[in-house]
């Protein structure tokens, strides 16, 4: 006998109801949905903003080439940049930086290197100097606060009644008064 047929209805199973309500991933691979389909998309979007990113990098090298050359270096440049695109072997910016390199430098060009160099030079004496100084002012902090502890500790020892003990306060007395001596 079917449970539809005797007119005994079926009972209601809501943890199954939930599980299939709330589920995270829809649709089948098979539709051309589902989780797997926004990850492949995800990845295809990464990919074409790389492309992009490389493009633009290829295309402000060669406008700083064309201002610092002329149109006929300039067109082999571009036929040379077209060629190392098709092959995949050669990483294109080692290739740029390759020939940069065999070029002879103008004296305005020695001179903005120099003053390149000379910024990250500053830059980096000036963060060891920062960093000296920070360890410098955490030593102090550190020793001023262990002085300040042992002082609480012999300002507040207490018998079993919860009488102070002096013999911690004369030391801090006779301590003081030997350094104003050695002061004088």
């Amino acid at each position: 006998m079917d449970l539809e047929t005797s007119g005994i209805k079926k009972k209601f199973n809501k943890r199954k109801y939930l599980k299939n309500k709330l589920k995270t991933n829809f649709g089948s691979r098979q539709e051309g949905h589902g989780q797997a389909f926004l990850q492949k998309q995800a990845i295809k979007q990464q990919y074409f903003r790389q492309q992009k990113r490389e493009e633009e990098k290829r295309r402000k090298k060669l406008h700083h080439m064309q201002l610092s050359k002329g149109d006929d270096e300039l067109k082999k440049l571009e036929l040379q940049c077209d060629d190392e695109q098709t092959k995949e072997d050669e990483d294109e910016e080692s290739v740029f930086f390759s020939k940069l390199r065999k070029k002879k430098l103008h004296s305005w060009q020695r001179i903005a290197k120099a003053e390149y160099h000379k910024k990250i030079s500053e830059n980096e004496q000036k963060k060891l100097e920062t960093f000296k100084r920070r360890k410098e002012i955490d030593e102090a902090t550190r020793k001023y606060k262990e002085k300040r502890l042992q002082r609480y500790k012999k300002l507040n020892q207490k018998t079993k009644k919860g009488q102070p003990i002096m013999s911690g306060r004369i030391e801090l007395m006779l301590e003081q008064l030997q350094g104003e001596m050695n002061s004088n």
